[in-house]
């Protein structure tokens, strides 16, 4: 959690809460809800940090998909024609996304039962983790695939959110695999803390300049354009 409390600061000393405002409440709302779980777990009764999170876990599922809609909208100032790949990106984050939260849900659940609102809060969950995961991830691979001059902190934001839900669903599709919960606790925990101090430390206020790429000055055009042609030349002697 410090290190949460850490990303937190870190966004809104640099003033990157009004960028990001869907993010910066997830944090404080995710900050609170663990503050409050570590004083009802405190006591004999668990029925309290139940209420606690059936009562904010909607908020922030909400959140989650607004962050990434957030992301989405700061993306595109930069990627122009961003709009018109992504259907082509939800339809594959999408088969995707039901692939691995079908295998996820084929879980013993008897716990849960009689506890409807329950598994319905925690269903709804897991479909947004796996659907972030899967969106940004390929989002991710197409910013790497195909560069443009950006925001340094979009680009960061980015990468750091698509770790954050890629590495949330493979720890659940670990637990349902019935790997060792210890290992996999220390493991994830171990990432996630990562991830957050990444946003502590990585996003700045000259992360906010785009970076201009040089112009190509007309000998280097010469240049590229007689080397083409000389290519051409070859390809067809052979």
């Amino acid at each position: 959690m410090a290190a949460e409390v850490l990303a937190l600061g870190r966004v809104c000393a640099l003033g990157l809460y009004r960028r990001y405002p869907f993010f910066a409440a997830y944090l404080a709302l995710d900050i609170s809800r663990t503050l409050g779980s570590l004083v009802f777990r405190s006591t004999p009764v668990d029925v309290n940090y139940l209420l606690v999170w059936m009562m904010t876990e909607p908020l922030l599922v909400a959140l989650e998909l607004l962050m990434g809609w957030e992301l989405y909208r700061r993306v595109c100032e930069h990627y122009r024609n961003f709009e018109a790949l992504r259907g082509r990106l939800l339809i594959i984050s999408g088969v995707i996304a039901i692939s691995l939260c079908v295998l996820s849900i084929c879980l013993d659940v008897s716990h849960l039962i009689g506890q409807l609102a329950v598994v319905y809060e925690w269903l709804l969950a897991r479909c947004v983790t796996f659907v972030l995961a899967a969106f940004l991830a390929t989002s991710a691979l197409f910013f790497a695939t195909f560069r443009v001059p950006m925001r340094r902190n979009v680009l960061i934001h980015g990468w750091l959110l698509a770790s954050y839900y890629v590495s949330t669903a493979v720890y659940a599709i670990a637990i349902q695999a019935h790997a060792n919960k210890y290992a996999s606790d220390c493991v994830f925990m171990g990432i996630q803390t990562l991830i957050f101090l990444g946003w502590a430390t990585l996003l700045s206020n000259r992360g906010e300049t785009v970076e201009v790429w040089p112009e190509v000055t007309k000998a280097e055009y010469d240049a590229t354009s007689a080397a083409k042609e000389q290519l051409l030349r070859i390809a067809r002697e052979l």
